[in-house]
């Protein structure tokens, strides 16, 4: 026991700690006389512990860290992107979630558009931020989000774009403002002398370089190659060289930040090991690429086209395989050197780590597949199963249900196999029907049309018969198809929500819910563009969790379709810049509509419209003179001339015809006119008919009010929007 006085105090206090020896755990009869001792003991239900010395009390008490040291570390979050916690909440009085304001005054805050990419836009439009980096310093006004470690890279001065192209060099050589610059002085900072310009990124903070790390940094401006460099780029690298090495005074007050001889920090990045497949991928290419922003990593294509963005292999590597194994075994020897030495692994780990990692990146490079470590997926739900009879039971009603929706919708499919043949089948026993010719070619469908659905269904057979089979030794990818309407292609904290959304599935009301996510194989996701990337993560980390299986959506299949070029969602990011379609998924592009096989002009202006805006942007006669329209323009004006019908007033649009309005009041009135017409017809007709006036009702969400008159009184909109939000 120890003792101690209390400051301010003449009275000591006693401190009185219960002793329990500690040593190698034994069956002897040491031990249990031991044991018998301890349970006939007057203290054996007080607390137990050891004997232990006032500065291990204090230790303990204040909070000291285990280990003191002088290094600054600055961590850096390597996950996917909309895993990554961005959004900062803020609560109020009550403990409600509360929006956040303009007013707020909040450190890394952006708007919208960040007034650092404005006034870059207007002052040096030569230099200003890209598209990707746009996309970036997008967000709601509702909501205002911290950036992370990587997107704050990803928007970093375009002075230093190709000159640091590295996230471990940009956090540790340099240090950025507290606060954002207001737009003044951002205009002020700004020169179209690079080597007069601030540097500023996209938040509006200024930039500076570090002064202890001007050595580390001058090699590495030597190591450049700036050949193909932007011209910009090129002379502040010249500029900075002469700065360091002759100290021009002007250049280092504006460039260099005096850390008062302090060593630069040090960045650490996430634990992420080679068992996290894709993660560990993405980790692999955030840590050792050289890159833009993260968003163009994803824009690259393949995994393989990746790896060559960010300089990990070379591009000849692609078509080589004598070249990829030299990258490859470079690639793995600076994993070992430098994403190895900062994970917290034991030594008997290492060898399995770099076994793994190996065996990961070769399956990448080579195959463009991921390596399966665990057991199948299918084995795992076919135990999962098996376990109930009621659930047997209610799947057996529901997959019937869905046999009867599906035989309606394809009547004109000859050959359907019986109901009872289905609802028989197994993994092991399938139900023999050839489907490829089963599906046959529509009246009007064109030959290019036809050919493009039996690829994409070809390539969803082989993918369900590869993830039924258990022997396989890779993760099965998705299948996403991607087309035109008509193309046939119908086939806060994200930890929090999906932590949320598991809790509420193990109520007992929920468990058939939750069953069905053990169980369920493959989900068959329809416009599945229509979602964010954050809320497609969501549904990954909600399977994963529920199916306690680290694999992509925990192993389940997902087969979908979508439209790129229709609305995307209103938060969050495009569905196509998701992390998961980069490693998990197959995507087939659909160029040819089916609904309009019999009229090829509408099928040629359906192509123009969705033709992308660089390409529109470049259809030009004369590049001097961007008035001048191009080959693209012409014809798509001559088959709108040809095509579309213009009329002078409503009155002209047949009241049968399908019409659709930008404005309510326009609707409003087009409906009346129908019934009127209708009203018309039928007594020239003289048909008996009787009209019935309805009325828009509305009612509060879960409440046992009774309707009442729809109406846009502010009161009852500002209620509605208080409520929900």
């Amino acid at each position: 026991m120890v003792f101690y006085a209390k400051e301010g105090s003449d009275m000591i206090e006693r401190v009185e700690v219960q002793h329990q020896s500690l040593g190698n755990t034994k069956i002897s009869s040491n031990s249990i006389h031991n044991a018998k001792r301890d349970l006939t003991d007057r203290r054996k239900d007080q607390p137990k512990g050891k004997r232990i010395g006032i500065p291990e009390i204090l230790h303990q008490i204040l909070g000291y860290p285990d280990v003191e040291h002088s290094y600054n570390w600055i961590s850096v979050d390597t996950g996917s992107f909309e895993s990554r916690g961005r959004t900062k909440i803020k609560l109020d009085k009550r403990g409600n979630v509360s929006k956040q304001t303009e007013t707020d005054d909040v450190t890394d805050a952006v708007t919208t558009v960040t007034e650092s990419y404005s006034c870059r836009e207007a002052k040096l439009p030569e230099r200003s931020f890209t598209k990707t980096q746009k996309l970036l310093l997008q967000t709601s006004e509702a909501q205002c989000e911290n950036q992370d470690k990587i997107s704050m890279f990803g928007v970093r001065p375009v002075e230093l774009m190709e000159i640091i192209a590295s996230v471990k060099q940009y956090f540790e050589w340099f240090t950025f403002g507290v606060k954002a610059m207001n737009a003044q002085d951002i205009t002020d900072g700004l020169n179209e002398d690079v080597t007069r310009c601030m540097w500023i990124d996209g938040i509006g903070r200024r930039v500076w370089l570090r002064k202890s790390a001007r050595k580390d940094f001058r090699k590495h401006l030597d190591s450049l190659n700036y050949k193909n460099m932007k011209s910009h780029s090129v002379i502040l690298r010249y500029a900075l060289l002469e700065m360091i090495d002759r100290g021009s005074k002007e250049l280092t007050d504006f460039f260099i930040y005096d850390d008062k001889g302090v060593d630069y920090p040090i960045a650490v990045f996430s634990k992420v090991t080679p068992e996290q497949n894709m993660k560990f991928i993405i980790h692999v290419l955030l840590v050792l690429g050289r890159f833009e922003t993260e968003l163009d990593i994803k824009s690259a294509g393949t995994l393989q086209q990746s790896f060559a963005y960010c300089g990990l292999i070379r591009k000849e590597s692609l078509t080589n395989k004598s070249l990829m194994k030299e990258d490859l075994n470079k690639l793995m020897g600076r994993v070992i050197d430098e994403v190895l030495p900062y994970q917290p692994i034991t030594e008997k780990r290492i060898d399995n780590f770099i076994v793994k990692g190996y065996s990961l990146l070769e399956s990448v490079l080579y195959h463009s597949s991921i390596p399966l470590h665990d057991y199948p997926p299918c084995l795992a739900t076919e135990l999962e199963f098996e376990k109930e009879v009621e659930f047997r039971m209610r799947w057996e009603s529901i997959t019937r249900d869905q046999l009867r929706s599906i035989r309606s919708s394809m009547s004109h499919i000859a050959g359907l196999p019986p109901d009872d043949d289905v609802l028989a089948a197994t993994k092991a026993r399938p139900v023999k029907w050839d489907i490829k010719n089963a599906v046959k070619r529509c009246e009007h469908q064109s030959e290019l049309s036809f050919t493009e659905q039996q690829f994409a269904l070809a390539l969803m057979v082989r993918t369900i018969d590869r993830y039924k089979e258990c022997y396989h030794q890779s993760i099965t990818k998705g299948v996403l198809n991607n087309g035109a309407p008509g193309a046939g292609n119908k086939s806060g904290n994200l930890y929090r929500l999906a932590q949320l959304v598991v809790d509420s599935l193990s109520y007992r009301r929920n468990l058939w819910q939750k069953h069905v996510l053990l169980s369920v194989d493959m989900i068959i996701f329809d416009e599945v563009g229509q979602l964010s990337s954050q809320e497609f993560s969501l549904l990954v980390l909600i399977l994963r969790q529920i199916r306690q299986n680290d694999m992509p959506f925990g192993g389940v299949l997902i087969i979908g379709s979508f439209d790129h070029m229709q609305i995307n969602s209103i938060d969050g990011l495009p569905f196509l810049l998701s992390s998961h379609l980069l490693t998990d998924y197959t995507i087939v592009k659909l160029e040819h509509s089916v609904r309009a096989a019999g009229d090829r002009k509408l099928m040629r202006l359906q192509q123009i419209t969705r033709t992308s805006a660089i390409a529109l942007r470049n259809d030009t006669a004369d590049v001097t003179n961007p008035n001048l329209h191009g080959s693209i323009y012409k014809e798509w004006q001559q088959l709108f001339r040809v095509i579309i019908r213009v009329v002078p007033t409503f009155d002209f649009i047949d009241p049968n015809w399908v019409q659709i309005y930008h404005k309510k009041a326009l609707a409003h009135t087009a409906l009346q006119n129908w019934v009127d017409y209708m009203e018309r017809r039928l007594k020239e007709l003289r048909k008996p008919f009787h009209i019935s006036n309805s009325h828009d009702m509305m009612k509060f969400v879960s409440t046992s009010k009774d309707p009442t008159v729809a109406n846009d009184n502010k009161t009852v909109v500002s209620m509605l929007d208080r409520n929900n939000s």
